[in-house]
């Protein structure tokens, strides 16, 4: 009998250690969700607002991912935008306006763009203001 009692806790003493490696692991999964969930919103936060290119061009960034590029106040194309890690994604409304992607950060009241897939020009660097 001693030796069934021994092989039981031995088990049990196997399964204790597998729940508290599952749990751990959970926890850091959890925690990795949480902290890219915390930086994709700080990240759109931080784009909020109008900000210029130029005398002729800005760049609008609504709540819940809407937005609008407006030139010399005639011309709008409204686009819904998604942010990954430091990739911002426009979604134009207008089918003949070409989708396209930018490599972002955002430095105080300037945004930096990189042109990536579907600009003008891939690579290039456009730096805005914010409005004030």
């Amino acid at each position: 009998m001693k030796e069934r009692g021994n092989k039981n806790k031995g088990h049990q003493r196997i399964l204790a250690s597998v729940l508290v490696v599952a749990l751990a692991v959970l926890v850091l999964i959890v925690t990795l969700v949480c902290k890219s969930y915390a930086d994709r919103n700080k990240a759109i936060t931080e784009l909020l607002g109008v900000w210029h290119y130029d005398q002729y061009t800005e760049y609008e960034f609504w709540e819940k991912g809407n937005g609008c590029i407006c030139l010399d106040n005639s011309s709008h194309f409204e686009f819904t935008y998604k942010v990954e890690d430091d990739t911002l994604y426009l979604d134009f409304a207008l089918d003949y306006v070409t989708d396209c992607q930018y490599t972002f950060s955002v430095e105080g009241e300037k945004l930096i763009l990189v042109g990536g897939e579907g600009t003008a020009e891939a690579g290039k660097v456009y730096e805005l203001t914010k409005n004030k």
